[in-house]
């Protein structure tokens, strides 16, 4: 009944929106234009290869450059006397941002593949290697040539890669892993593109740009700017040229397809005496901006810039960009790159073999993985819209409009776009549309008039509309220095007005001041796409309102996305799922944030939680039907438990008693068995043990690794995973909890060493009740000044528990300037109850008289090194020990607790002296 509910009042929306607009005005693919477009530009492209020729017989010069690294330079025109080369942007590869929980076993429940899907193309500086693997693996090949390239590209076999790679080899996996792609390699494109366009291409990958200010082959560097325009900066990064407006007529044509390109890696390039004995700057000098070259000015088209990885989004801090990057804006002031996806050390299929990978960084495949993300998210919307593809401004509208916040400013900026892609958010917002509420609109503006829609925003969220539009190509300017005059050629605008009649404009920035925040206080006059957002609204009535300046060509067609707005009427949907701890996991951490997915339309939650139930029941045990308004609590956890949670969503209209999945999850396992051994042998390289964790990470961090091993292959260390890099340490190890007892002494013993000879480290360790760094105040034990050159060191603490529970130990590396430090075969022993009485499996007795030591030396220590230290582990007095004998050691010292120590051959025995 509820979802027929929704089904009417979905129709009855559907109705109201097409009266509203006046007129249907239904966008259609223009394939006679595209034919002659095809045509036309097949000519051209016959003319220029003329061109080409005469220049490369006359100069003696190769057309095409396959350089080491396997980036491709050729030579495509000869323009007033002066050849014009193309070149893969490859530094260069990226792998998706969150397309995984799209995938089969996703979060999103989706499990989109890009099966069947076949609307998916590529151009680049190449062949595809057709019969690797990764394209073979269902047993029919998924890729095709289309136009029948034959040399083999390592560079375009790594874009197909990223783009439907099979998963073959499991980190090689592409976006859409069982779609087809049709390949073409660089040759005659517009021609090409316009003619799959007629023929219903969807999107389209091209990680290539026209090289522009310095470019270097073979480690020649070379300047390809005009100085006679400037000597400062090469006139044609930022400027709308003929391939940017024959990508925009393509696309007016075509408003289903989608052209998705590298931004480029333009950013600081150049020699190292760029900018100096009348030389240009590097590139982008001197802050990096305006580096983006034609092609990647296409207003209808999406340049896609590289970032590093992002492993877990929690803020615009986890966005962080790569040093190569090219920036925006374009010479009128529009937003590029559009968004930004990972772009450093992705790994992909080679053509070499086919069993062959590589790994590359740069815009070459942080463009691949937002398009073959892309062909997922058109899938979906195929799925849920009867079969209907969305229109190339609805995908890029979507994308912007649910990409995650980046930079140092609110809103969009000429580095980072205007964000992270979020292909989870963008698919949850086609699953919304689908079922909830109209999320997304496509809709036509007739000269003269404006659109508006009354919408109720939710108030428990930011309040955000996104529109874009397909618009008519540009006006390609005389070659000169960054033009401002508009490209655009219908100016839309949008605006929201508030409940108390506050008006709310779209974010614009300044190409004069590219580092300065975007502004919100008037019409955006240059940008095909308008993003107002209001970050606190409260609950009521916003109207959005859709008008245009000046006179428009035709009737424009423009998408519309909004979301933050509360239509659905009913109780809220069930939680997705359980985010954090997974559901099903072992050794959680003890002081922990439960958190689930906001279930869609909930305003609060009844969470149950505890340890009983079993998972069948619901627990109770803990909170037994708290109301909670977020979806999150803190809570401190048992070791060596299993705990039960069920959400129940709530809002006005009631809460959903449907939703009964109980989810589960283990805390850790506590130290309680000793002797305790932890010599990292079965620990994953990179990892450290389950259950420990560790703090101020960073370029430097505590990890398992095979580089340096007291005995066996693996020891943890903490040191810059960068490089050999001078550091400052701050970074700590924490143990899994460990449960003593009070009355007993407990001996830890460890191996430990510095990174390299001639630099000092400093170390401590520490015991404390939580696992907080606050709770670490008083060392066990300090290890200052220790060199690599002396190698290995043993090093022991005894811990004498003041009351019986549960701890951790804490390994503190706080060198100021170091390389890093290393431990190795950490033992606990308990030692019994607090005495002189030793657990040693061998036989050594001491004891202390009189300003002497006796000690008795066992037989099969004959030839062992002695050595006497204090707590704090400094060796106080050393000498060789005779074996089957009683020795008299002079030792002077304070009164405590001492420990001596007896090694030989790889073996070791302690034993503590009390000095009274």
């Amino acid at each position: 009944m509820l979802l027929m509910k929704i089904y009417l009042r979905s129709i009855f929306l559907t109705m109201l929106i097409v009266l509203s607009a006046v007129c249907s005005h239904a966008q259609t693919t223009n394939v006679s234009a595209l034919q002659e477009f095809s045509r036309q530009k097949e000519r051209e492209y016959r003319e220029a290869q003329k061109r080409v020729q005469a220049y490369a017989r006359q100069h003696r010069v190769a057309v095409l450059d396959i350089q080491p690294n396997g980036n491709v330079i050729q030579m495509v025109d000869v323009v007033d006397g002066k050849p014009v080369y193309i070149s893969t942007d490859n530094v260069g590869a990226a792998i998706t941002t969150r397309a995984f929980e799209l995938w089969e076993g996703g979060s999103t429940g989706l499990n989109l593949t890009g099966e069947g899907y076949d609307k998916l193309g590529e151009w680049d500086g190449g062949a595809v290697r057709l019969t690797h693997q990764e394209f073979t693996n269902s047993g029919q090949p998924r890729v095709s040539q289309s136009d029948n390239a034959t040399t083999l590209s390592d560079h375009a076999t790594h874009v197909a890669g990223t783009l439907v790679g099979g998963g073959v080899v499991a980190s090689a996996k592409g976006m859409a892993y069982k779609a087809t792609l049709k390949a073409n390699d660089w040759n005659n494109a517009e021609s090409e593109m316009a003619n799959l366009a007629a023929q219903g291409l969807e999107i389209s990958n091209h990680s290539y740009g026209w090289i522009t200010g310095w470019h270097s082959a073979s480690g020649v560097w070379t300047w390809y700017g005009d100085s006679t325009i400037s000597n400062q900066q090469d006139w044609k990064f930022g400027f709308y040229g003929n391939r940017s407006r024959d990508w925009d007529i393509i696309s007016n044509n075509a408003p289903y397809y989608l052209i998705v390109k590298s931004s480029g890696n333009d950013r600081g390039q150049g020699p190292s005496n760029a900018g100096t004995g009348g030389l240009p700057p590097v590139d982008g000098f001197p802050l990096g901006y305006d580096c983006i070259s034609d092609g990647g000015t296409a207003k209808n088209a999406m340049a896609i810039g590289a970032v590093n990885q992002v492993n877990n989004y929690t803020s615009p801090a986890s966005v962080v960009m790569s040093s190569f990057s090219s920036w925006g804006p374009t010479d009128d002031g529009r937003i590029k790159p559009d968004v930004v996806a990972k772009g450093v050390s992705t790994y992909s299929a080679g053509s070499n073999s086919n069993t062959h990978y590589s790994t590359k960084s740069g815009t070459s495949m942080s463009s691949p993985s937002a398009a073959g993300t892309m062909a997922l998210l058109q899938q979906h919307y195929q799925q849920t819209h009867s079969g209907q593809s969305m229109r190339s401004s609805t995908l890029r509208a979507l994308v912007i409009h649910t990409a995650d916040e980046a930079g140092t400013t609110p809103g969009p900026d000429y580095r980072f776009g205007w964000g992270l892609m979020n292909a989870q958010a963008a698919a949850e917002l086609i699953t919304q549309d689908d079922v909830i509420q109209n999320a997304i609109d496509e809709l036509v503006l007739q000269n003269g008039t404006s659109y508006t829609r009354q919408i109720q925003a939710s108030g428990t969220e930011p309040l955000k509309v996104t529109i874009a539009w397909i618009d008519p190509p540009g006006t390609v300017l005389p070659p000169q220095l960054n033009p401002r005059t508009p490209m655009l050629v219908n100016n839309l605008d949008l605006k929201i007005i508030g409940p108390d009649l506050t008006e709310y404009y779209p974010y614009s920035l300044d190409p004069e001041n590219p580092q300065a925040a975007a502004t919100t206080t008037g019409k955006n006059n240059v940008d095909n796409v308008e993003m107002v957002y209001v970050a606190n609204p409260v609950a009521g009535n916003y109207t959005i309102v859709v008008d245009h300046q000046g006179t428009l060509q035709q009737p424009q067609n423009f998408s519309l996305i909004v979301s933050g707005i509360n239509e659905y009427q009913g109780v809220p949907f069930c939680s997705p799922g359980l985010l954090s701890p997974e559901t099903g996991s072992q050794n959680n951490l003890l002081n922990i944030t439960v958190s689930w997915q906001p279930a869609p339309f909930a305003t609060s939650y009844l969470v149950f939680f505890g340890t009983d139930g079993q998972g069948v029941e619901t627990p109770v045990n803990v909170l037994n039907g708290v109301l909670m308004e977020a979806n999150s609590f803190d809570i401190a956890l048992q070791h060596s438990t299993t705990y039960y949670l069920k959400v129940v969503p709530i809002n006005d209209f009631g809460a959903n008693d449907a939703c009964s999945i109980i989810w589960t999850f283990n805390s850790v396992e506590a130290i309680n068995i000793f002797p305790y051994v932890m010599d990292f042998e079965q620990v994953a390289v990179s990892a450290i043990p389950s259950g420990w964790q560790q703090q101020s990470q960073g370029s430097a961090k505590w990890l398992t690794t095979s580089l340096i091993s007291h005995q066996g292959n693996r020891a943890i260390g903490c040191y810059n995973t960068t490089g050999l890099t001078l550091t400052a340490f701050d970074h700590w190890l924490i143990s899994q909890p460990i449960v003593l007892e009070a009355g007993k002494e407990y001996l830890l013993r460890f191996a430990y060493r510095a990174f390299l000879p001639g630099t000092t480290e400093q170390m401590s360790i520490y015991w404390g009740e939580s696992p907080e760094t606050a709770s670490f105040s008083q060392p066990l034990l300090s290890l200052n000044d220790f060199d690599g050159a002396t190698g290995w060191q043993w090093a022991e603490a005894l811990i004498i528990p003041g009351q019986s529970g549960m701890g951790y130990l804490a390994w503190h590396a706080h060198t100021p300037q170091g390389y890093g430090v290393f431990v190795d075969d950490i033992r606990i022993e308990d030692w019994g109850a607090v005495g002189l009485q030793s657990a040693s499996e061998i036989p050594v007795k001491a004891r202390y008289e009189s300003g002497k030591i006796q000690v008795f030396i066992p037989e099969n220590f004959s030839k062992a090194r002695l050595t006497v230290m204090d707590v704090g582990g400094r060796p106080l007095l050393q000498t060789n020990a005779q074996g089957a004998s009683k020795q008299e050691l002079p030792f002077s010292a304070p009164a405590g607790i001492y420990f001596l120590r007896l090694e030989q051959d790889g073996r070791a025995a302690s034993i503590r002296i009390l000095v009274k």
